[in-house]
């Protein structure tokens, strides 16, 4: 059977990855950040705040808990201060399972359903970019990169946001693409639409989604001189995308204390706060701080509480390869992907690199649209992956937690799948694609904790990593 031929049937990767999940979801025990994402899911339901895990946006906690506030658990919890800076989400959490003990297995198992379908809509839209870019071959290598890899598999049976934050940046930047080929008003509100939903659904992506998106618009007209009715359709409707954006995200927060002036808001991390403890906002002491935010004040402390984390990791040292100490390693995320990816991966983004560097052989699909750049889509791929990993990297204050790359994971598999395009390389890719699904299913349904063979295994891994790296 041909690569290709494999590809054709869809179903049968989303039958792995469902039936996988459920695996994984009933089986396994809740790790510890999803016991706070359910005290703080359903505490936004029973009192409609949102200052619990502020430092992520509520949106995924609130769908993936509503089918379990449906169900009316009990939810008897005493005071909490509704303080971003308290993190009472963790003592919500304790009391939901103290109080629940005897069905938290079922409450947690509903309430990671939405990820395994989030992770189904990933390998569809994964399959779409890799035939845009380098036809049939390559929509079948992603499908089972995808379908076959633990970190995706772990992750979607589990209610966290990572395995969303990769997919809806996936769709995000697909609609941009859309967006950028034909300048539609249409286009412009699902750009505004999907956005929206991105930076609603974890606040990894604030900082350099807009400028990834003017990146690549400014990279469109690089070798072209538009009219000035073209810049000023398009700059209307990016206008109009950015202030749906602002709706969809305040929509999520209930529109609750948006638009407050910027500097009344508390903050304390360095780059928000001045003098000497901390204390002040950067922005109340100049006309900035008259500006109304158009993001909620909860979000925006939620950031500031992220930052301040790294700055300040108090209790947090950083472990790896045997080795603790106060901060951590540009490095550190390098060496966990090494650590935790199957080796046939490995080897598959070796094969990329080589046949980028040293083949001529054309891998480009015929799908692209007529006077549409090829590179521009590649472009569209390779930035947003590239921006991950170097933000990511840059965050030295504690390394802990691989899935914070989670979200370049598409991308990444998207451009790896380059490789499938060439004929000569088929039965290499089906030969590793086995070892891929022999290395999975021996080490199945303990995917979260899962190590490749060349860093040991599973019964290895706490010589490398610890955290959720090995829940």
């Amino acid at each position: 059977m041909h690569l290709s031929n494999l590809g054709n049937s869809p179903f049968l990767a989303g039958l792995v990855i469902l039936t996988c999940g459920l695996w994984q979801a009933w089986a396994q025990s809740p790790t510890y950040d999803e016991v706070g994402f359910m005290g703080a899911g359903l505490s936004h339901w029973k009192t409609g705040q949102f200052e619990p895990f502020a430092v992520n946006p509520p949106l995924p906690r609130l769908l993936s808990t509503l089918p379990v506030y449906l169900l009316s658990p009990k939810l008897e919890w005493g005071h909490t201060t509704q303080d971003v800076y308290a993190r009472d989400e963790f003592y919500l959490g304790n009391q939901f399972l103290e109080m629940n003990a005897s069905r938290t297995q079922l409450y947690f198992f509903i309430a990671r359903i939405p990820n395994l379908l989030l992770a189904s809509l990933g390998l569809v839209l994964s399959r779409k970019w890799a035939n845009r870019l380098y036809g049939a071959r390559a929509r079948t290598l992603v499908t089972w990169m995808w379908t076959l890899s633990p970190m995706v598999l772990s992750n979607s049976a589990l209610m966290s946001p990572d395995i969303g934050a990769a997919v809806i940046a996936l769709l995000a930047f697909w609609v941009l693409r859309n967006w950028i080929v034909q300048s539609s008003w249409s286009n412009a509100v699902l750009l505004g639409a999907c956005t929206g939903l991105l930076l609603s659904w974890k606040i990894t992506w604030i900082p350099f989604v807009f400028p990834c998106y003017a990146t690549i618009w400014v990279a469109k007209y690089w070798h072209s001189y538009p009219s000035h009715r073209t810049l000023l359709v398009d700059a209307s409707q990016a206008l109009v995308a950015f202030v749906l954006c602002c709706c969809v995200v305040n929509g999520t927060y209930a529109f609750d204390q948006v638009y407050l002036p910027l500097g009344s808001i508390p903050l304390h991390s360095q780059g928000m706060a001045s003098g000497e403890l901390g204390i002040d906002n950067r922005f109340s002491r100049s006309w900035v701080g008259s500006i109304p935010s158009p993001l909620p004040s909860v979000l925006l402390q939620g950031i500031d509480l992220q930052k301040l984390s790294f700055e300040n990791p108090f209790g947090s040292r950083s472990y790896l390869a045997g080795t603790w100490k106060e901060g951590g390693w540009w490095y550190y995320y390098a060496v966990a992907w090494l650590c935790k990816t199957p080796v046939s991966v490995c080897v598959l983004l070796v094969l990329a690199c080589l046949t980028l560097a040293l083949s001529r052989q054309p891998v480009d699909s015929q799908t692209a649209p007529k006077g549409f750049p090829h590179w521009l889509d590649k472009l569209i791929i390779a930035l947003p992956l590239v921006a991950i990993v170097l933000f990511v990297s840059s965050e030295t204050g504690f390394n802990r937690h691989l899935r914070y790359v989670l979200p370049a994971y598409p991308f990444l598999f998207v451009w790896i799948s380059r490789v499938g395009a060439f004929r000569g390389l088929g039965a290499v890719c089906r030969v590793l694609l086995l070892l891929q699904a022999t290395s999975l299913f021996w080490h199945g349904p303990h995917w979260l904790s899962y190590f490749n063979e060349l860093a040991g295994g599973p019964r290895n891994g706490g010589a490398w990593l610890l955290s959720s790296n090995i829940d």
